[in-house]
């Protein structure tokens, strides 16, 4: 009974991580973000808009930047045995998500600031990112929500 429960668990795992790699909602967004970093920057040489198009441009680089260090770190984290698995660790990708919450959220409040604006392509692409910024204030909530379960994991084993 013990065997075929243990192997239950282990398909639903399997299953679970399979499903959940296909669609990872942060990378999809990410792609979504560089996607857009590449259209504001075919616009950038023929707009009258060019010094907000390249602020937009900066936050996209900056924001991409960020959570590619993100999957870096969860890299390094999976490479943790999970019985070696510290709560320092998870601090240290804890203080990473909000570092990029913190600064998603400077991104927001400045594409609320950014006036005039001149075409209706900038405003277009402007409305996207700011969807965008917004998208991924939501995913982060949701992964610092699985750092604290993990965090909440490890405090029994203490």
């Amino acid at each position: 009974m013990k065997k075929i429960s243990i192997f239950l668990l282990l398909i639903f795992l399997v299953l679970n991580f399979s499903l959940y790699a296909e669609d990872f909602p942060l990378l999809n967004l990410r792609n979504k973000i560089f996607t857009e970093s590449n259209l504001i920057k075919a616009l950038l040489a023929k707009s009258k808009d060019s010094l907000l198009l390249t602020t937009m441009f900066d936050s996209c680089l900056m924001t991409i930047s960020q959570i590619d260090a993100y999957f870096a770190m969860l890299g390094m984290i999976e490479s943790i045995k999970k019985d070696s698995l510290t709560e320092e660790a998870l601090n240290f990708i804890e203080n990473w998500l909000r570092e990029i919450k913190n600064s998603n959220n400077l991104n927001i409040k400045n594409i609320k600031l950014m006036k005039p604006v001149t075409e209706p392509s900038t405003k277009t692409h402007l409305l996207l990112l700011s969807n965008y910024f917004t998208e991924l204030d939501k995913l982060i909530n949701d992964e610092l929500t699985k750092i604290l379960a993990l965090k909440l994991k490890l405090k029994p084993r203490r």
